[in-house]
């Protein structure tokens, strides 16, 4: 009976995981929808998002970084929903702005929402927010 109490201890982990979805609405970003020609020709619709405008981080071998903030919480909104993502800023960027610079940077959106799945479903969409009006030809300079 010794031996069988040993193995069941050793199956129990004392790490508890939870498992969170959602989704980030990129259009609330400074962006620019528009259209370009792919390899075929054919013209797709992307996104376009300024690296510097949006206070993102470039990384090793051309990675592109955002810093975020996930706040979480124990019970469900009026959306159904169980926290938020945020964008945040680099500390480092942040420590060598100026005032002017550093007032911009505490304007970051609020990117998307959660859901904790450990909690009913009452699923929510929140695709809303749009930081640029329609779409511009590729002919046409960024608005930013």
């Amino acid at each position: 009976m010794g031996k069988d109490k040993k193995k069941k201890e050793k199956k129990s982990s004392s790490t508890e995981q939870r498992t969170f979805s959602g989704s980030l609405a990129l259009s609330k970003l400074k962006h620019v929808i528009m259209k370009k020609k792919n390899k075929k020709g054919k013209k797709i619709k992307m996104i376009c998002i300024p690296i510097d405008a949006n206070f993102l981080i470039e990384g090793k071998e051309g990675a592109v970084y955002m810093p975020i903030r996930v706040i979480a919480k124990n019970e469900e909104d009026q959306f159904g929903q169980h926290g938020f993502i945020s964008q945040s800023v680099d500390s480092k960027m942040w420590k060598a702005a100026d005032d002017e610079l550093q007032e911009k940077m505490r304007d970051t959106p609020i990117l998307g929402g959660i859901k904790d799945w450990g909690f009913e479903d009452k699923s929510s969409d929140d695709s809303s927010g749009s930081m640029a009006d329609g779409e511009i030809d590729e002919d046409d300079d960024l608005p930013f």
